[in-house]
């Protein structure tokens, strides 16, 4: 049993497709108390999100009756709980905060949602959801209110923020793409194992790089299984060269499509994040910071003392 301390300022839920994060914080942003499985959005049993949660934080909940609830991320989808609507660009913290979408929790009677983010112009869209949040909790900093932030993972996010908003984004399939490529396609036996070999990695970065306007990485994959097949790399060879082209295809297109001054901030995952900074940094020569631990506990509160609903 965890233990429960009695200044708990809200719940922060990060409910993703294959994750679930929640943590209590207090008024001063202090993690209290954390709790993470793998149970996201596609593995809650017969969609009984009510059942899922309560199983998670439902001490929290008996404890803290009057704290509000917070929710991000895919289970503000239609593959989710309820489908919250998204907010158009540009958005900060006064358009999200006014979106919130009560969720109705017996017990607990200030649960919400927190709305994705979308962009639309002529030329395209693009929608995320939790990435939000996670830039509400860097924008205490003066400094990253007018900035370019990076969210790697299964869908990465490049998302410029001008004046306290997020004016647009760009999302990557990189994860996706690594997780289908080396799973299910003619790559998956070369790149078999967990293993990643560190130089392999860095060739793959500079193969990405060089690449940018001739054509990509799509010419370049096959190699991967010739290579394998006569004997030329081996399995972590193989997954070190095919994560450092997918991720450093993903960095050259998105440092091309922002000012060049701008120094990215990465958030989410810290295993990532550190393979994303080492990535710009070895591979493209360009520094990049941090941000803050439980970014997206952080915007939740945020969220929570813009509406002043927090206990």
């Amino acid at each position: 049993m965890h233990a429960i301390s009695p200044f708990a300022a809200i719940i922060s839920v990060d409910w993703g497709l294959s994750s679930f994060r929640c943590r209590l914080l207090d008024a001063g942003g202090t993690i209290l108390d954390s709790r993470q499985s793998n149970r996201g959005v596609r593995a809650v049993e017969g969609r009984d999100f009510r059942a899922a949660l309560l199983a998670m934080v439902g001490d929290w909940i008996a404890a803290h009756g009057g704290t509000p609830l917070l929710l991000s991320g895919m289970i503000g989808s239609r593959l989710g709980w309820v489908e919250a609507p998204y907010v158009p660009c540009p958005a900060g913290l006064p358009e999200i905060a006014s979106a919130l979408l009560p969720l109705d929790i017996a017990g607990l009677p200030r649960a919400f949602i927190v709305p994705g983010v979308s962009y639309e112009s002529v030329e395209r869209t693009d929608v995320m959801r939790g990435e939000e949040c996670e830039i509400l909790g860097c924008l205490g900093d003066p400094a990253a209110r007018t900035a370019l932030y990076l969210a790697p993972g299964t869908h990465s996010k490049w998302i410029a923020v001008d004046g306290d908003r997020i004016t647009g984004f760009i999302t990557v399939m990189t994860g996706e793409l690594f997780a289908l490529l080396s799973s299910q396609s003619a790559l998956a036996e070369m790149v078999s194992g967990t293993t990643v070999d560190e130089a392999s990695f860095t060739e793959g970065l500079r193969l990405a790089k060089a690449s940018l306007g001739k054509g990509g990485i799509l010419p370049l994959l096959f190699r991967i299984r010739s290579d394998g097949v006569l004997g030329r790399r081996s399995p972590p060879q193989s997954r070190g060269l095919l994560s450092g082209m997918l991720i450093g295809s993903e960095i050259a297109y998105g440092l091309s499509k922002h000012p060049q001054d701008l120094e990215p901030c990465i958030v989410g995952d810290d295993k990532l994040a550190d393979h994303y900074q080492r990535a710009l940094a070895e591979g493209f020569g360009r520094a990049s910071r941090r941000g803050p631990a439980a970014a997206a506990a952080l915007g939740h509160l945020a969220i929570a003392r813009h509406l002043g609903i927090t206990s």
